[in-house]
């Protein structure tokens, strides 16, 4: 029985994008190879990874590839896309019966939605500096208060 595999790789942000779609017709090829059915290709563009990769990479082009195989093609899959040079990062995994391509918020909006975020965590932060200020002092108060009573009580 052939699944859906769903196959994310990172393409070194270094390359062009004419590099990124020549890395993934080889990664479709190999796939082709081991038998693999209905394969669709989506390159989802360059964008900013989280941390470096190999102390100078900073950003890559990711690149989605879904297939329908067998458990056996996969795995002779995992063995032979380690070898293809330019991928940085990948991932394996079993995909739903019914693929649907992950949408992404506009550029503008995001920005949009992050300023919004950005002010409510201000005043969020205002508000628990205020509060820490005030149970401190409560805290202050009931240490003292038990301070007192326990020499009271030792006395």
């Amino acid at each position: 029985m052939q699944k859906w595999y769903e196959f994310l790789f990172v393409v070194s942000g270094e390359m062009t994008e004419t590099q990124a779609k020549s890395i993934a017709a080889e990664v479709e090829k190999i796939l082709g190879t081991l038998k693999a059915t209905n394969i669709e290709t989506h390159i989802l563009g360059k964008r900013r990874l989280a941390y470096k990769i190999e102390r100078v990479v900073r950003y890559g082009t990711f690149v989605l590839i879904r297939a329908q195989a067998g458990s056996d093609a996969m795995a002779n899959f995992k063995e032979k896309v380690r070898f293809v040079k330019g991928i940085i990062r990948s991932s394996l995994t079993v995909g739903s019966a019914v693929p649907t391509l992950p949408t992404y918020v506009d550029k503008t909006e995001e920005v949009a939605v992050s300023t919004m975020e950005a002010k409510e965590e201000v005043v969020v932060s205002q508000s628990t500096k205020k509060a820490a200020a005030i149970s401190q002092d409560e805290l202050d108060k009931k240490i003292d208060a038990l301070l007192t009573e326990e020499t009271s009580e030792n006395a």
